[in-house]
């Protein structure tokens, strides 16, 4: 299922399965995310030089699913 992009949310997403997939504006996406280790920093990075940033968010395998 597919849920269109929201400008009042800044992010679409898709259901594939059991998973989440998300993509939009990074202040939008990251909150969501448990582990965001250097994603700021890169977000940083990349908006410096004038490049447009998404974010995209997906599911990490759980010890279970592996």
């Amino acid at each position: 299922r597919r849920f269109p992009f929201d400008a009042r949310r800044r992010r679409k997403s898709v259901v594939a399965g059991d998973n989440l997939y998300l993509q939009g504006a990074p202040d939008a996406v990251l909150p969501l995310c448990h582990d965001t280790e250097g994603a700021l920093e890169a977000l940083l990075q990349m908006a410096s030089r004038g490049l447009r940033v998404l974010a995209v968010a997906s599911p990490q395998p759980t010890t279970a699913t592996r």
